[in-house]
């Protein structure tokens, strides 16, 4: 029974690794998804005439960022592991942050539309992704979750006619269900 802990602990440090290295994988993945889908939404629609300067901005930080999450991903083998979450979990946290903002602004700015539509989906369509290939870290996992879903269903709810409180209230029931998810499936992989 003493052992227990110590057991535990070893495990841990066992699994640590691969947790690593599964989240570095998906960032390869990962840093093309956001970038692709925010210039696919952006051009396909004609958006990036209504707000050229912001757009600009905000395609050249994605792809920046982009740029240091995959230098991140590939320092995972060569790094401390608690500096390296840090640094992935950082370079996580502001594209997602810089899709949020942008995507609020357009929801603000220029209500719902085709553009911002879409952006809603591609925001519920990553997020929901970002709960199995964030898994290893579960606040990490709660935060992106969070960031995509909150920002735009603030802003929708202040949208006048009341559809934009429908949308909002999608987006609140969203990550409530998302959140329940992501914690269950980062206990079922530390279980592993």
């Amino acid at each position: 029974m003493d052992d227990e802990p110590h057991t535990q602990e070893r495990d841990y440090r066992q699994l640590l690794p691969r947790a690593i290295g599964d989240l570095a994988t998906a960032s390869y993945a990962g840093v093309f998804i956001y970038l692709t889908l925010f210039v696919t939404i952006i051009y396909s629609t004609g958006y990036q005439t209504r707000h050229p300067s912001l757009t600009l901005l905000c395609v050249s930080a994605m792809a920046l960022t982009s740029l240091a999450r995959l230098y991140i991903a590939r320092a995972s083998k060569h790094s401390d592991p608690a500096v390296w979450v840090r640094w992935f979990s950082s370079a996580t946290l502001l594209m997602v942050t810089i899709w949020s903002i942008y995507w609020s602004y357009a929801i603000h700015h220029d209500g719902l539309n085709q553009t911002t539509l879409l952006s809603i989906v591609a925001s519920v369509g990553i997020a929901s992704a970002g709960i199995g290939t964030l898994a290893p870290i579960s606040l990490l996992s709660l935060a992106v979750i969070v960031l995509m879903l909150w920002p735009s269903g603030v802003v929708l709810s202040t949208l006048p006619n009341g559809v934009g409180m429908a949308y909002a209230i999608m987006c609140l029931v969203g990550w409530l269900f998302l959140s329940f998810v992501a914690l269950r499936i980062n206990r079922q992989y530390w279980a592993m």
